[in-house]
């Protein structure tokens, strides 16, 4: 379930987190160098890098767990209407996030899971959504010696879609993202 862009050129990998800037910082990565390559999809979460990969720099993306739960529902359920979250379409965002909230993880969409189970601990560099346009620059100038155009990313008022049980039962579903990322609650 792990995936990851990698480049030999620039010796980095990227492990991906879904709804977490992906396009953006692919825009980014990919629109000014050569050489990106895309980890196989398979269903294995195996975490061992390939041996020649281990002293590359390694980095991933996060989001504040409440804000990306709402995004996927109005991605995914409400605007592309997938397959997985066809369901949804006519459900309210509560509905939604607590029939996220009692599935059994090794049967949910891999937009749904944990994001601490799609990063492995041994990461250089961990961003955040909430700080794209800036923590994408430290990467940039690390890996490439060179400044990106600035990123607006853009939240919603996330909040406004939970009540005190929401809260508590998406923290419990997402506990380990709170605690590994520092999100409050």
């Amino acid at each position: 379930m792990i995936r990851y862009y990698w480049s030999n050129q620039y010796k980095y990998i990227w492990y991906l987190t879904p709804k977490t800037g992906k396009a953006e910082i692919l825009s980014q990565i990919n629109n000014r160098y050569d050489g990106l390559y895309q980890s196989p999809k398979n269903k294995s979460n195996n975490t061992q890098l390939p041996i020649k990969y281990r002293h590359y720099f390694k980095f991933a993306f996060c989001r504040n767990p409440f804000d990306r739960l709402v995004a996927i529902y109005l991605d995914k359920a409400k605007k592309e209407k997938l397959s997985f979250y066809y369901s949804w379409d006519q459900k309210d965002f509560k509905t939604f996030a607590l029939d996220v909230c009692n599935m059994d993880l090794k049967c949910v969409d891999p937009y749904i899971i944990p994001q601490s189970y799609l990063i492995p601990d041994e990461v250089d560099f961990i961003g955040k959504f909430e700080s794209l346009s800036s923590d994408l620059q430290k990467i940039t100038r690390q890996l490439f010696h060179s400044n990106i155009a600035r990123i607006y990313n853009s939240t919603n008022d996330y909040m406004s879609y939970y009540d005190n049980e929401l809260i508590e039962k998406v923290y419990d579903f997402y506990h380990v993202d709170f605690k590994r990322f520092g999100y409050p609650v």
